[in-house]
C-alpha cells in the first residue's frame, strides 16, 4: 500500500514539474513587465533580456515610464513602449565585416548622427508606411519570402529584403560581397544571418526605437540626425529621403506581411483593398487619382484606418489622449478661424 501511494505521489510530482516547465517554456520570448515611474533604459533592458534582441534608442534614456505588459509579444511591447513615446519602432539588421563597424552605428543612432559611409536598404513611410498601420512585426513572426535574382550581391539581397519585408537593413558602402547562392524562405532573422554567414561578416539585430529629435536649423543638410530610420531611404549613404520605386512583386509580399500580422477578423478586407491598390497602379495617372480617391473614401477603408488608430491610442496613457484631443480641438478652432 505504501508503495502504491509513493508511486501516486512520485506520478503527481512529476506531473506537477512538467506543468510548471511547460509554462516556463511557452513563456520563453513573452514581455512580462511591471514599472512606475520607471527609466527608459531599466524597462528596454529588462524588455531585451526577455525578448532575445537588442533595443536601440534616440530617446533620452532618463526618460520616465509607467508601462504593465502581461506575457505579450515583443512587437507588442516594442509598440506599446514607441505608443508612450509618441515615436516608433522599426525592426533593423546591421552587418559588416567587424563588430566595432556595427557598435559605430549604434552609437551614432543614439546621437542622432547619420552614418557616413553606410548604404542603407529601406523602404517606408513618415512612420513605416505599412499598410494596415505603423506596427512592428517581430524578427520570428516576420517572413522573408527569398526570390532568386541573376545578381548575387549582398547589398542587392539587402534591398530585397527591404521591400519584402519592411526591415531595416545596413552595411558599409565599400563593402558588396558575392554570394554563393541565396539562402531558402525564412524568417527575416535566419535569412538574414545566412546571407551575412556567406558574405564572412557579421550582423546584428537591433529594434530601433525613434523619438523626433528636436530640429536644429543651424546644422547643416547632411548631419541633420535621423528624420526616422522609417522613412523612405535612400541606398546610398545617410538616412536621406528616397524617391518611390521598387519592385512591384517584391513589395507585394511586403504587404501581404503587414495583411498577415493583422487580426483575423480584419484581414479579407485588407486583401480586397489591396487588390484596389494593386489595380489603381495599373492604370493612367488620371485614373489612377480618382481610382486612389474612391479606395480612400470606402466604407471599409475608413473603418480599418479608424481601427488601427484606436489601437495605436489604446497603448498611449490617458494623459497623452488627452493631449491629442486637445491638439485635435485646436487644430479645428485654427481652421475655423482661418476660414472665417
Amino acid at each position: 500500500m505504501s508503495l502504491s501511494r509513493t508511486h501516486i505521489l512520485l506520478g503527481v510530482a512529476v506531473i506537477l514539474l512538467g506543468i510548471i516547465l511547460w509554462n516556463w517554456i511557452s513563456g520563453w520570448g513573452l514581455i512580462t513587465v511591471d514599472f512606475k515611474d520607471a527609466p527608459l533604459s531599466t524597462v528596454l533592458k529588462k524588455i531585451e533580456r526577455q525578448g532575445g534582441t537588442r533595443i536601440v534608442t534616440n530617446a533620452d534614456p532618463t526618460t520616465k515610464m509607467t508601462l504593465q505588459l502581461d506575457h505579450v509579444t515583443l512587437a507588442e511591447a516594442m509598440n506599446t513602449v514607441s505608443a508612450r513615446l509618441d515615436g516608433s519602432s522599426r525592426l533593423a539588421y546591421v552587418a559588416a565585416p567587424t563588430k566595432a563597424q556595427i557598435e559605430q552605428v549604434f552609437i551614432d543612432f543614439t546621437q542622432n548622427t547619420n552614418p557616413s559611409g553606410w548604404r542603407i536598404h529601406f523602404i517606408g513611410g513618415r512612420f513605416g508606411g505599412d499598410f494596415g498601420g505603423e506596427e512592428m512585426i517581430g524578427p520570428k513572426e516576420l517572413e522573408w519570402k527569398v526570390s532568386e535574382t541573376p545578381e548575387k550581391d549582398l547589398q542587392g539581397f539587402l534591398d530585397q529584403g527591404s521591400q519584402k519585408t519592411g526591415a531595416f537593413f545596413a552595411a558599409p558602402e565599400d563593402w558588396n560581397p558575392t554570394l554563393a547562392s541565396f539562402p531558402s524562405t525564412n524568417s527575416v532573422r535566419k535569412v538574414t544571418q545566412s546571407a551575412v554567414s556567406q558574405a564572412k561578416g557579421k550582423v546584428e539585430e537591433a529594434i530601433f526605437v525613434m523619438v523626433r529629435p528636436p530640429r536644429d536649423d543651424t546644422a547643416d543638410n547632411n548631419n541633420r540626425g535621423y528624420n526616422y530610420p522609417g522613412a523612405t531611404q535612400t541606398s546610398r549613404g545617410g538616412f536621406n529621403p528616397r524617391g518611390r520605386g521598387g519592385n512591384p512583386e517584391w513589395m507585394a509580399d511586403r504587404m501581404n506581411a503587414q495583411i498577415a500580422a493583422l487580426p483575423a477578423e480584419d484581414q479579407a478586407d485588407a486583401k480586397a483593398l489591396f487588390a484596389k491598390f494593386q489595380e489603381a497602379a495599373a492604370l493612367p495617372e488620371d485614373q489612377r487619382r480618382e481610382k486612389m480617391r474612391e479606395i480612400f473614401q470606402d466604407p471599409k477603408m475608413q473603418e480599418m484606418m479608424e481601427k488601427r488608430m484606436e489601437a495605436r491610442d489604446a497603448k498611449r496613457t490617458p494623459e497623452q489622449r488627452a493631449q491629442r484631443y486637445r491638439r485635435y480641438i485646436d487644430r479645428k478652432n485654427q481652421m475655423k478661424n482661418s476660414g472665417s
